[in-house]
């Protein structure tokens, strides 16, 4: 098994505004990590208002730097207002969305996932998945962006499957989840996927990501930022006291340095943020 990898580093701190989003402690990373971030900013339901969500997230990808972000449950609006502010703080990115429910933030703004690349994007692969609960108008995929990343053009994706309370028996999760390792395997070369699974690593339908050096197996080709030395299927809760939202990297492509989950007021979800080193 690789043991992760803790280079002789700089402290890297993650100041934000108003104290809405907090950092835990610092982490440790040296100067030529691949930064990336997955949050899920519960952007239709949760109370706070747009400009205090939006503000939020550009504080935070203007202290990371990321070369890659995942958002889930984004209205479109709050997306270009991410995009106008960190712009304007001097780390522009690239994006796609990808709508999963029509008019689900109200007043006709659309609501779903994004994908967010310092490089350019040059092609973007959204897939709904095939299983999807029954009486809802929310429909779950995958949207996988082609943008160079690190040292090398990669396959950057983000997904949101379907809670547990539309999914009582796990079916659509685990069949949500099997679709999404069929498509991100199928690409060449490097691929990062992040999102929120709505399960922890330890379920079972989890093991299509995971590969068998993990604690625990797997039949997957990922390790994640999170996983600690020892290669377990674990990390930081993300969710309440559980862990939802995963930052995965081809094992074969990436050594991952760390990751850590930071707090966020407005959201039901903390900021996920991870360091891997492109090999």
């Amino acid at each position: 098994m690789r043991a992760q990898l803790r280079p002789a580093a700089v402290v890297l701190a993650l100041a934000v505004g108003a104290g809405v989003l907090c950092g835990t402690g610092p982490v440790t990373a040296s100067a030529t990590d691949v930064r990336l971030a997955q949050f899920n900013l519960c952007g239709h339901s949760c109370v706070d208002a747009d400009a205090d969500k939006v503000g939020a997230v550009v504080d935070a990808v203007a202290g990371l730097h990321p070369a890659a972000v995942s958002l889930n449950e984004v209205c479109e609006r709050q997306l270009a207002g991410i995009l106008d502010g960190i712009a304007g703080r001097g780390w522009a990115m690239s994006s796609r969305f990808m709508l999963t429910k029509r008019d689900g933030c109200g007043g006709g703004v659309d609501y779903g996932i994004a994908v967010l690349t310092r490089r350019t994007i040059v092609d973007a692969d959204p897939m709904t998945y095939a299983a999807q609960s029954q009486g809802t108008d929310e429909f779950r995929g995958l949207l996988c962006v082609a943008a160079d990343l690190g040292r090398r053009a990669t396959r950057i994706c983000t997904t949101h499957i379907v809670a547990g309370d539309e999914d009582r028996s796990g079916k659509l999760r685990r069949e949500q989840i099997a679709s999404a390792a069929s498509r991100v395997g199928a690409y060449r070369g490097p691929v990062v996927l992040m999102g929120d699974f709505n399960l922890p690593p330890s379920a079972a339908a989890m093991s299509a990501l995971y590969t068998r050096s993990h604690r625990g197996g797997g039949s997957g080709a990922f390790d994640e930022v999170d996983q600690g030395p020892q290669l377990c299927r674990c990390g930081e809760h993300t969710h309440a006291r559980a862990k939802y939202d995963y930052i995965f990297v081809t094992a074969r492509d990436f050594d991952v340095v760390d990751g850590d989950a930071t707090p966020a007021r407005f959201s039901d979800h903390d900021l996920l943020r991870g360091w891997v080193i492109d090999r």
